[in-house]
């Protein structure tokens, strides 16, 4: 669009090539550069013209939106296909960028770019004679210490801490669990001595992450269905609980941990696709237990 110099006179073709044009439909005599609001949709779009080319160029906007609790589709209206907007959650971790495509907006970030684990050795040192430390941070926690009197819990809805690994002299057991920053703790069941521990912690890069906890009680001999897909970790209150998978090739749940012997770990990490996995339980009374699932 050029410039209006002194005595130019005012013409049509000079009104057009010197300002916006706006309309539904393109104008009939395009000219190189010349800029071009097509109100055909709502809100509209801006175009300019390449006559190298012979096409109007569009230029589509980039949106922000603000957005709070679970993250959802932008409410903003799409432009056309190649509209952007990029998300921020005053309570999620981290920012997303949508796409609309074919009449659907489209989570760039999660399809685009990989979901590489980052792997960090978060803590080492000694813990105090019945001490505890809480890590404080989300992720997928493997805890290894020296001796045989750590344990990995988790917290559930009622408020207490439960064992979700345990490391004795006869299992050596050390099982990967997930953590929400705020219900997983690691405790010196030893009253005398201290104990060294190693935490490794992975996460995830370029995405976010979701971390949730699923808390409730069991009947005897009751079950709860996992229904949501996702890599989980869990807990319960005594040890009387079996996690089971359920096979495309068996026509019934088959029992992969046997949680109810003494001394025997509860069920540590487990994936679902939200319709092979269930936990049973196999106690006289009532058990509380705690999911956390990491998607």
């Amino acid at each position: 669009m050029a410039e209006w110099t002194t005595l130019d006179e005012m013409t049509a073709v000079l009104m057009n090539q010197k300002s916006v044009y706006v309309g539904a439909g393109a104008p009939g005599t395009p000219y190189d550069g010349q800029f071009w609001a097509d109100i055909s949709t709502d809100p509209p779009v801006v175009k300019v013209y390449d006559s190298t080319n012979v096409q109007w160029m569009a230029f589509h906007p980039t949106y922000y939106e603000t957005q709070v609790g679970a993250w959802a589709n932008p409410s903003v209206t799409p432009v056309s296909n190649g509209t952007l907007v990029v998300v921020y959650n005053s309570t999620q971790v981290g920012t997303r960028l949508y796409g609309y495509s074919n009449s659907a907006w489209v989570n760039i970030t999660d399809l685009s770019l990989s979901a590489v684990p980052a792997f960090t050795r978060y803590y080492d040192a000694s813990i105090a004679a019945s001490d505890t430390y809480t890590p404080g941070d989300d992720g997928l926690f493997h805890v290894v210490d020296d001796g045989n009197d750590v344990r990995v819990e988790l917290l559930y809805g009622g408020g207490v801490w439960h064992a979700a690994s345990i490391r004795s002299a006869a299992l050596m057991q050390q099982n990967p669990v997930l953590g929400d920053g705020t219900n997983l703790r690691i405790r010196n069941t030893d009253a005398v001595n201290a104990n060294n521990v190693i935490i490794m912690r992975a996460v995830l890069q370029h995405q976010n992450p979701t971390y949730t906890k699923t808390t409730g009680s069991l009947a005897s001999g009751a079950t709860a269905t996992v229904s949501t897909a996702g890599l989980y970790s869990g807990a319960f209150s005594s040890g009387e609980f079996n996690v089971d998978y359920y096979s495309d090739n068996a026509t019934a749940w088959i029992i992969v941990l046997d949680d109810s012997s003494a001394g025997m770990m509860p069920y540590g990490l487990f994936i679902s696709d939200g319709t092979n996995t269930r936990v049973h339980n196999v106690d006289a009374g009532v058990e509380e237990y705690t999911l956390m699932r990491w998607s």
